[in-house]
């Protein structure tokens, strides 16, 4: 599980094994791609965390070596629920403790699976230094055009922009569809149209083949799948699954790992 760190020029190598197939690597990388380092590289890391060097795997030290501040801008304070920082045992011989917190236990090191509310201020930071690629200056809302566009991608990521949003819409942004809008949807939910918002009929119209590649069967834990009550009027259902309970609609905050095999297709990695 590789990315270079920000954009490099040309092509961009994104690397995911067999082994990235969990929400947490897939965004971690995805995060680098976007320019992110690893919070315990922070110039100022020193404060907060200590790296147990003679525990670390021959071969991996790269990963856990500390930046000046010319090769990492820092936007925020130091944050112990980063999905850019590593666990206690991450690369650890023997799995032996190769990070340890200075602030524990109030600040403890927990392996986070989503991105913290940190992350996120990061994120935005980091996009609006894009301008060329991505456009979210002056956002009112979480939008991303759908695919690469040519030009200015315009990517909007308002302040209640939240983790889970925030990947979707990158998500869009490489390419990604509503889940609830594939061709076959009809077999699996039933959209109520009755209960939606008044000028959101948009994001529940279904595709046709041409428009929508599947590359994965329906996927009810896809985090391009909205929730029940997504863009509701009443806060009644919008979206009711055909083969509930066995598989119901869940708001999941993390990519599936069909979502992941869907990313490894469309970009042949």
């Amino acid at each position: 599980c590789q990315s270079k760190i920000g954009r490099i020029g040309g092509k961009q190598d994104l690397q995911l094994a067999p082994n990235c197939f969990i929400g947490r690597k897939v965004t971690h990388e995805l995060l680098h791609a976007l320019g992110f380092n690893h919070e315990h590289s922070r110039p100022d890391r020193d404060d907060y965390v200590q790296v147990i060097m003679s525990n670390v795997k021959p071969g991996t030290e790269h990963n856990f070596e500390k930046k000046t501040m010319s090769m990492y801008k820092v936007y925020t304070k130091f944050d112990y629920t980063s999905i850019m920082l590593y666990g206690k045992t991450s690369f650890g011989k023997n799995n032996a403790t190769t990070l340890i917190s200075k602030q524990a236990p109030t600040n403890d090191i927990k392996y986070m699976r989503i991105m913290s509310t940190l992350d996120i201020f990061t994120l935005k930071a980091i996009l609006l230094q894009i301008s060329n690629h991505m456009d979210n200056l002056r956002a009112s809302m979480c939008y991303s055009m759908v695919g690469r566009i040519g030009g200015k991608q315009d990517l909007q990521l308002a302040p209640n922009c939240f983790g889970r949003t925030i990947i979707h819409e990158l998500l869009h942004a490489l390419g990604f569809k509503h889940e609830h809008s594939r061709p076959d949807r009809d077999s699996y939910v039933e959209v109520i149209w009755a209960n939606i918002k008044p000028g959101k009929e948009k994001p529940f119209q279904k595709k046709t083949m041409p428009m929508f590649k599947m590359y994965t069967k329906f996927d009810y834990s896809s985090i391009m799948l909205y929730g029940k009550k997504a863009f509701s009027k009443n806060n009644a259902t919008t979206l009711v699954s055909k083969h509930a309970p066995t598989n119901d609609i869940t708001r999941m905050k993390v990519m599936s790992p069909l979502d992941i095999v869907t990313l490894k297709t469309m970009y042949k990695c």
